[in-house]
C-alpha cells in the first residue's frame, strides 16, 4: 500500500519538516479549488508532478501504471508538471518529454538558475548544515518547496474542481497506488491534499 501523510487545508497542520513550504500561504486558495460538496460517482484526481525529472525512463512505466489504474476505475485524472531546466545537463529536460505520459499535461518548466538568484541559503539554515554537505542539500529542499507551489499553482488556476490531489515524484519508481484507496480519501475529510511519504532506498 501507499503510504501517505497529509495536509490538511483548513487547519494548517504539516508535516513539521516542510511547515515552512510556500504551499501554506496558498492554503484558503487550495481549499477552495478541491471540491467540498457531495462526492458524485465519478471523481476527479489532479496528479502533480514536482521536482527534477531525472531516470525517468526508469519510472515512466510505474508513473503510467498509476494514470491507468485511477482512470479503470473512472477517476478522470488532469496531469500537472513542474520541473527545472539546469544548465549543463546531458539531457536537458523539454516539452517533448511529456509525452511519454499517458495522459496530456500541463506543464512549466523554469531555469533554475534563475530561481536560486532570489534566496540565500542561509536564511533556512536556522541550525546550521543540518545535512552535513555544505548546504548542497538544504538548496535541494528548498528548490523542490518552490517547485511543489508552482505545480500547486497550475492546478489551482486551471478551472477545474478536483476531488483529490495526487502530489507525486517524477522520479521516484512506484510499486502500486491503490485508486481504491485514492477514492476512500476523496470521499473522506474534505479539503485535504495528498502527498506522497517517499522512502529513498
Amino acid at each position: 500500500r501507499f503510504n501517505t501523510s497529509f495536509y490538511n487545508l483548513e487547519n494548517g497542520s504539516s508535516s513539521p519538516v516542510f511547515a515552512d513550504w510556500p504551499l501554506l500561504s496558498v492554503q484558503d486558495q487550495a481549499a477552495q479549488c478541491v471540491r467540498s460538496e457531495t462526492i458524485k460517482t465519478r471523481l476527479s484526481a489532479a496528479v502533480c508532478f514536482f521536482g527534477l525529472w531525472r531516470s525517468w525512463g526508469y519510472t515512466i512505466h510505474s508513473i503510467n501504471q498509476i494514470l491507468i489504474d485511477l482512470r479503470r476505475e473512472s477517476i478522470d485524472v488532469s496531469c500537472f508538471v513542474h520541473t527545472w531546466f539546469v544548465d549543463g545537463e546531458e539531457e536537458p529536460v523539454n516539452q517533448e518529454l511529456f509525452n511519454h505520459l499517458s495522459c496530456a499535461a500541463q506543464v512549466r518548466i523554469d531555469p533554475q538558475a534563475d530561481f536560486d538568484a532570489t534566496f540565500d541559503v542561509q536564511d533556512y539554515a536556522t541550525i546550521g548544515d543540518a545535512f552535513g554537505d555544505g548546504f548542497k542539500s538544504m538548496r535541494n529542499l528548498v528548490r523542490e518547496s518552490e517547485s511543489h507551489f508552482r505545480v500547486s499553482q497550475l492546478w489551482m488556476n486551471n478551472g477545474q474542481k478536483h476531488d483529490v490531489v495526487l502530489y507525486l515524484r517524477p522520479d521516484t519508481l512506484y510499486n502500486k497506488i491503490d485508486p481504491f484507496e485514492v477514492m476512500e480519501i476523496a470521499r473522506g475529510e474534505n479539503n485535504v491534499v495528498y502527498v506522497g511519504d517517499y522512502h529513498h532506498r
